[in-house]
């Protein structure tokens, strides 16, 4: 797969607007980022088409050439970022990444603000507004404009919109980026594996007033787990001119809802975590916006939320099937919330019954077991791991059990991966 930045960018009313063209895809065949002057990177270091071209050249299984100069030792970093991925996932189809050629940065370009990545959710609201993690203060949110595909016109300019309005309250400027990256792996493969490479890519092409990028982190120190955006990998796509840093992991998704409601109740009306369909407020039926409610209603603060609905469905809650660990972790952390709290028991039950049966077979399940058994094969007991992989988590959990479960197996029978090349004797 080749990516190719063929013409000089165009600067327009204020924004710097990137092009480029991609070969050998699964998705699309072009890329566009339209960047705000003041913040934009410089123009000849191509390097964010590097970790851009990462997740498409790994859905075509074919290397990666960048038709483009990039920055001395950044291709080094690349490979360092892709030994972790093979470290996760000894099956996951590892690209060689080449450059047209490098160019040392020229010296003082690092701009001296901090921005942070800003879509009002959990995780970024808690970024922006109360994480303590030692990092300097932030002076800008970015709001990445068209990296959620559903949203229409209409909803993703109501999403700048609330944007702006949450961002005043924080007292910080706005800035946003308008892109098209995510069709550039279709949808292919699960979006949580790909994002982190997207969001740190992008980021690099960032400079001008800021020198350092946050990506709001997921994970705590509990839940942390193989998964797109990692400590382990955003930092590995910096360049001398933008860091890219992973955020604040000091707390969970409980714990940032509830610290959020306790210190910062006013920026309660704009969280926004539903992306399963195109608005512009929470739909309250979803996995992201129930467990988001759950944890609103152990805080007795739901109803100062008012992008959602006044009530959680039980129905649909018990139905459910929390299925990576990750999610299983995150949803025992409300159940501790509410049994702190006291609060809403009837929502911790149904929450409860919705891990149960997630540890247990769905009728597929029993059908493989039965299968199994007639062919003389120890059936496993952890079948919701062992559906189909759909993403680095969920293949190295399965992996994992499968260990446990089964000891060795011959699907696990991948060569040991190889050292990075700069650990390689020379």
């Amino acid at each position: 797969m080749v990516i190719t930045e063929p013409e000089e960018p165009i600067i327009l009313d204020g924004t710097v607007t990137r092009r480029a063209t991609i070969a050998g895809s699964h998705g699309a065949s072009s890329l566009r980022v339209e960047i705000p002057d003041a913040i934009a990177g410089d123009p000849s270091d191509h390097s964010h088409l590097v970790g851009l071209g990462i997740w498409p050249a790994i859905l075509a299984r074919s290397d990666l050439h960048v038709e483009a100069t990039v920055e001395t030792g950044h291709l080094n970093r690349v490979q360092r970022l892709l030994h972790v991925y093979r470290s996760w996932v000894p099956a996951l189809p590892i690209p060689q990444v080449t450059a047209a050629g490098e160019r040392s940065p020229a010296a003082d370009t690092k701009g001296p603000g901090t921005a942070a990545y800003f879509s009002r959710g959990v995780d970024s609201m808690y970024e922006a507004a109360l994480a303590t993690q030692a990092r300097p203060p932030l002076t800008h949110l970015v709001f990445l404009d068209g990296i959620e595909p559903r949203h229409s016109p209409s909803v993703a300019a109501a999403e700048v919109g609330q944007a702006t309005a949450a961002a005043e309250l924080l007292g910080l400027p706005l800035s946003v980026v308008r892109t098209d990256a995510h069709a550039l792996t279709g949808h292919a493969r699960d979006w949580a594996d790909i994002h982190g490479c997207v969001l740190a890519a992008l980021a690099t092409a960032l400079g001008g007033e800021i020198g350092e990028v946050v990506i709001p982190s997921t994970d705590s120190y509990a839940t942390l787990v193989p998964y797109g955006s990692h400590p382990l990998l955003d930092p590995l796509l910096s360049t001398t001119s933008l860091t890219v840093r992973h955020g604040d992991i000091g707390a969970g998704r409980a714990t940032k809802v509830a610290a959020i409601a306790a210190q910062r109740p006013d920026l309660l009306p704009f969280l926004k975590v539903c992306y399963e369909e195109d608005r512009v407020d929470n739909c309250g039926r979803c996995g992201k916006c129930i467990i988001t409610m759950a944890a609103l209603m152990g805080c007795d603060a739901l109803g100062e939320a008012t992008g959602f609905p006044d009530a959680i469905p039980l129905d649909e809650l018990r139905a459910m099937r929390p299925a990576p660990l990750q999610s299983r972790q995150h949803w025992i952390d409300v159940v501790r919330l509410l049994d702190d709290t006291g609060r809403a028991p009837e929502v911790r039950d149904a929450i409860l019954h919705a891990l149960r049966r997630a540890a247990r077979p769905d009728a597929k399940g029993w059908r493989r077991i039965l299968r199994e058994k007639r062919a003389g094969i120890r059936p496993s007991l952890h079948p919701s791991w062992k559906d189909p992989a759909r993403g680095i988590d969920w293949t190295h959990h399965t992996d994992t059990v499968r260990v446990m479960d089964e000891g060795w197996s011959e699907r696990l029978g991948h060569p040991l991966p190889k050292p990075p090349e700069d650990l390689r004797p020379r």
